[in-house]
């Protein structure tokens, strides 16, 4: 869980990670990633909407299949002005092209069931998908100052939000570049930030959605930071919440013994109409 997140115990290059129980060495031998049951889970989506997403440009007419990207895709047209507001999760399984697809689907297996082991599940899919929904508003929010953005589609701002904390976890895991380049972890992110922050200030058009990409990574990076302290103020919150709940649940039993008091003492007509319905709720509360 979050406490795992030590970042002192991370930052001995030649020490073991904790990933589950298993050894995650920082040499530059190859080390077959874990497929954890979220990341198989979101594995099949991707390749499902896909499958989906080519039969209806197949089988469609050109204006069809682009009223599929406008509808799903997501964008500031579509997402704000139109208040399309599911388009913040459906772009996420949306792509690009088969290579767009592979790409995605190789780094979600690459990074994703690390995190996943050391999140969980269910804080693994928050991070996957509050990142892309965190990943699509940046977008939507820099499209509204270019007329000319085109509707966005794939995971690539969700997975940036996972790379980014696996970065945070094991900074100086290695790691190869295009599977021949060794080099630390955290140097390849702040590579491939720089070059997201390069094309995103020139507005150069390189076809990829790079203020996705930047927000996606923000988000990884404040779920990082902030998310144990975020862990620790819901947890209050609910301890709390159960506390008046029990609160609540002796006095109405208290208020129940009265009540039954005062009806043997002076019989069921000495009941004023509230303290009736009171008793009625709380018969159904407490004995049904």
């Amino acid at each position: 869980m979050w406490q795992d997140y030590d970042r002192d115990s991370y930052s001995d290059s030649n020490s073991p990670r904790n990933y589950g129980g298993q050894g995650r060495p920082t040499g530059f031998g190859f080390q077959r990633p874990p497929v954890t049951p979220t990341v198989k889970i979101l594995l099949m989506a991707m390749v499902g909407v896909f499958i989906l997403q080519t039969l209806v440009e197949v089988a469609a007419s050109a204006d069809a299949a682009n009223s599929f990207l406008q509808l799903f895709g997501v964008s500031w047209d579509g997402a704000v002005k139109k208040l399309y507001l599911w388009q913040f999760g459906t772009y996420i399984f949306l792509h690009g092209g088969i290579f767009h697809l592979l790409m995605n689907m190789l780094w979600l297996w690459m990074f994703g069931g690390d995190v996943e082991n050391g999140l969980g599940r269910r804080k693994f899919l928050q991070l996957f998908l509050l990142g892309g929904v965190f990943a699509g508003l940046s977008y939507v929010i820099f499209a509204a100052f270019d007329p000319g953005f085109v509707p966005a589609v794939g995971a690539s701002g969700a997975l940036m939000a996972v790379v980014v904390v696996f970065t945070m976890r094991n900074p100086n895991q290695s790691v190869l570049l295009f599977m021949m380049i060794p080099m630390k972890m955290w140097h390849m992110m702040v590579m491939i930030i720089g070059i997201d922050l390069y094309y995103a200030v020139t507005n150069d058009a390189n076809g990829v959605a790079n203020t996705a990409h930047l927000g996606g990574a923000l988000f990884g990076y404040l779920w990082f930071r902030f998310g144990p302290r975020l862990d620790q103020v819901f947890v209050r919150i609910e301890k709390d919440q159960k506390v008046k709940e029990y609160q609540r649940e002796v006095d109405a039993r208290a208020e129940v013994d009265r009540l039954l008091e005062k009806i043997a003492r002076d019989g069921m007509h000495s009941l004023t109409g509230k303290e009736r319905k009171f008793l009625k709720q709380a018969s159904r509360r407490f004995y049904d």
